[in-house]
Parts: C-alpha cells; structure tokens; sequence
C-alpha cells in the first residue's frame, strides 16, 4: 500500500508541476493524436481546446514517467531541477518496490493462508515483517520529503 501511495502522489505532484512547467513535457514522442484534436468539442474556445490537449499530453506524459523504476524517476527529478536525493534511496526503494511486486504477483506456498500457530519461525517473520515496513515507511517518506521541498519550490508563485 505504501508503493502505491508513494506512485499516486509522484503523479498528483508531476500534474502540478507539468502545469506550471509544461516544458518538461518536452519529447520527441507523439503526445498528442489527431483523434485528441478531434475528440474535443470544437465548439469551445480555442484557449479550452489547447487547455484540454496540454491535460492529455500531461496524463501521458506523468503515466510514461511512472512506468519506469524508482532510480529512473530520481535521476529525471534531479534533471528537471530537485536536490541530489540522499545516497543508497534508488536502490532502497527499488528493494521495496521489487518486494512489492514479488508480494502481489507471487502466488502464496501451500499452507501459508492461515497460522495455526505461533512457531519461532513465524514469530521472526511476523518481527522481519513489521521491521520491513518500518523501514518502507521511512525511505518513502524520505523520497517524499525531498521531492515535497522540490515540488513547493516549483510552484511558488513570484509577485
């Protein structure tokens, strides 16, 4: 849960700042097809049509950007501007990304659906578990953190 909380607010932070900013948008693939053109109502103002195209372009733009791995998202990050992030965050948070996808596409061993009862072995995966998340919660945070300082930078407005 908290990979999937950490993806929906990278992807509500790129809309922010690819409104702001729409020349990170820059990019030699086809953002926008003719079919988007087509698609909107050609009887609203020019200024609405162009503000519903640079909202498909920014979709697509921020989905591509998630579709990579976690070090690719903070090498773009430190291009468009952010902070060098800490040392070893790409690859703690590929670590817990990859378990997290392990997690969620491993289908669990026989016996594992139910504990019936509190063996020592079980009782070390219950504490490595909680340890595990322990730690998750704070190499996100720390992503966040940093990206949250590069995102209100951003998006302050000069008088």
């Amino acid at each position: 849960m908290m990979v999937s909380f950490a993806e929906a607010y990278l992807e509500h932070v790129l809309l922010l700042l690819t409104t702001t900013h729409p020349a990170w948008m820059a990019t030699k693939d086809r953002a926008v097809s003719g079919y988007d053109v087509l698609k909107i109502d050609a009887e609203l103002p020019t200024e609405r049509r162009w503000q519903g195209l640079m909202e498909i372009m920014r979709q697509r733009w921020t989905k591509e950007f998630l579709r990579e791995r976690p070090g690719t998202w903070i090498s773009r990050l430190e291009k468009l501007g952010a902070p060098k992030y800490r040392e070893g965050l790409e690859a703690e948070m590929t670590s817990i990304w990859n378990r997290r996808h392990a997690v969620v596409h491993t289908p669990p061993g026989p016996g594992s659906d139910h504990v019936t009862g509190l063996s020592g072995s079980v009782v070390t995966r219950f504490v490595q578990s909680k340890n595990d998340l322990i730690k998750a919660i704070e190499v996100i945070h720390s992503f966040v953190d940093a990206t949250d300082a590069f995102a209100e930078g951003c998006l302050i407005v000069q008088p």
